[in-house]
């Protein structure tokens, strides 16, 4: 199970 597109939609604003 790839979740690593929702994992990137999830903390970019956290991260930005």
């Amino acid at each position: 199970k790839n979740n690593a597109g929702a994992v990137v939609a999830v903390w970019a604003p956290v991260i930005l």
